[in-house]
């Protein structure tokens, strides 16, 4: 789950960036660079879960836990929980814009 919202957030940053003309591609790659990049992933990795576990509610937190890792239907998880799947849709989508929000405030982004 941590993995797939920190690559979403790297992807919303790359895209971000090629907007706005930052992104450079170059053709080498240096490892001391890879190794950057893989810093920067675990940093990055760790400021989200930190986000999900101090700002989702439960019912968030469980949702966003069920679909991004275990990969789960709207549909089942409305019917684990309880929930019409649109209100599983909704409470997915507050929770990936409240750590997105957050994130980008915390990193001075936008």
């Amino acid at each position: 789950m941590l993995n797939v919202t920190a690559r979403h957030i790297g992807i919303d940053e790359l895209r971000r960036r090629q907007k706005l003309g930052e992104t450079r591609l170059e053709e080498g790659c240096d490892p001391a660079e890879a190794t950057d990049a893989e810093d920067e992933a675990a940093e990055r990795y760790r400021r989200v879960k930190q986000i999900i576990d101090q700002r989702l509610t439960p019912l968030q937190r469980e949702i966003l836990e069920r679909r991004e890792t275990r990969e789960e239907a709207f549909e089942e998880i409305a019917a684990t929980l309880n929930m019409q799947p649109a209100a599983v849709r909704m409470q997915l989508s507050r929770a990936r814009k409240l750590i997105r929000e957050v994130y980008y405030e915390q990193s001075g982004i936008r």
